[in-house]
């Protein structure tokens, strides 16, 4: 009966370039999609890497002559030290992402207030509002009316960068 080889059959190789990379092992429970080995593994071997998780928002860093700048219309106090686009020359500059909820159409008003009343309260709570920061995220809550004042808003703004870029759906 021949004895088991080795992972390398070879002495180790000079460089990192000549290197091959490759971690026999067996596979640990699947405990999560980040834990899975990635289809190329191979049966009883795992990637060197698993996939990255979500990072959070990165630490604050000084300037680069590149010009690193946050598009929101003010300073985020997740980077503080990092200025806005409007203040590093182009004024009037805003792009910020938001998310929110959205019903059907004539949902009764005591309804909206309601839901939206338990979702500020959920905003206002110390674990969710980290778990926001972590994702990267300013956590803010408010009303329907300035919700639907924000959707209004971004739909004119963007509907006239699209029209005077003339883009079109491919």
């Amino acid at each position: 009966m021949a004895a088991a080889r080795p992972p390398y059959h070879e002495p180790p190789p000079d460089t990192i370039d000549d290197a091959e990379l490759i971690i026999d092992q067996t596979a640990p429970p699947q405990k999560s999609p980040i834990q899975r080995p990635l289809p190329f593994a191979g049966p009883g071997r795992a990637p060197a890497a698993p996939p990255a998780p979500p990072r959070p928002a990165p630490p604050p860093k000084p300037p680069t002559p590149y010009g690193e700048e946050t598009a929101a219309p003010q300073r985020s106090p997740l980077v503080p030290d990092i200025p806005t686009v409007a203040e590093s020359g182009l004024p009037g500059f805003s792009s910020v992402t938001w998310f929110g909820l959205l019903g059907p159409a004539n949902t009764p008003r005591a309804v909206v207030e309601r839901v939206n009343a338990e979702l500020n309260k959920a905003l206002q709570l110390p674990e969710i509002q980290a778990r926001f920061v972590q994702m990267g995220f300013e956590p803010a809550g408010g009303t329907a009316a300035e919700f639907a004042a924000t959707i209004r808003r971004d739909a004119q703004k963007w509907s006239k960068v699209i029209q005077d870029a003339h883009v079109k759906p491919e």
